[in-house]
């Protein structure tokens, strides 16, 4: 939850969220009952297990917000102020990922994220890598990825985070004709999270 409003401002699959000043209950309200796949109850700590955001986004998150802070907000906005006084970072550089511990399995999956925004090269060799892959395999993956609730704008940087992840298979259902095209994402991905500066 403390991760809600940044996220949602930064890739909400709704344009009523994205880039936007939003009530929290507002969202919740859209995400519990009128959202397509929206089940009745509010299950989005159980829908999303980790979290990804430019720190820039947080800040322009909280800057944009006109109403009064909730706890989530709070905590949020000292863990920007922590990041900035202990690590002496500035916004524009920064990327904030969240996940349960640091043996979290969805880490890899966020720190893909985090190269995928923060180093060009990381951008450029998976960009290059994307080409070789089947566009019907591209254009499957990328539509589970909408169904999911994810932001078009973020398709390929979650398609090439799945695969670099060796989780192709949650989103290409119709043959295993992927299991080819994951080994060299991953290969990638190991190359540059070993160079990743990484502070807890």
């Amino acid at each position: 939850m403390v991760f809600l409003r940044a996220q949602e401002f930064y890739e909400s699959a709704s344009p009523r969220f994205k880039n936007k000043d939003f009530d929290i209950w507002d969202y919740l309200r859209w995400y519990s009952v009128e959202r397509d796949v929206a089940t009745g109850t509010f299950d989005y700590p159980m829908d999303w297990a980790a979290y990804n955001i430019p720190i820039k986004t947080v800040v322009q998150s909280l800057d944009v917000f006109t109403g009064e802070y909730t706890p989530y907000d709070i905590f949020m906005d000292e863990i920007l102020h922590q990041i900035f006084n202990q690590y002496e970072v500035g916004e524009h550089d920064t990327y904030l990922v969240g996940v349960k511990d640091l043996d979290d399995k969805n880490l890899a999956h966020e720190l893909s994220h985090a190269l995928w925004y923060t180093e060009p090269k990381f951008k450029k060799e998976a960009t290059t890598l994307l080409k070789e892959v089947p566009a019907d395999l591209l254009t499957e993956g990328k539509s589970t990825l909408s169904r999911m609730g994810y932001h078009k704008a973020v398709l390929t940087d979650e398609f090439i985070a799945y695969t670099a992840t060796g989780d192709m298979k949650r989103l290409v259902k119709s043959s295993d004709g992927y299991k080819q095209y994951e080994k060299p994402f991953k290969s990638l991905l190991a190359k540059y999270l070993t160079s990743l500066k990484v502070a807890a």
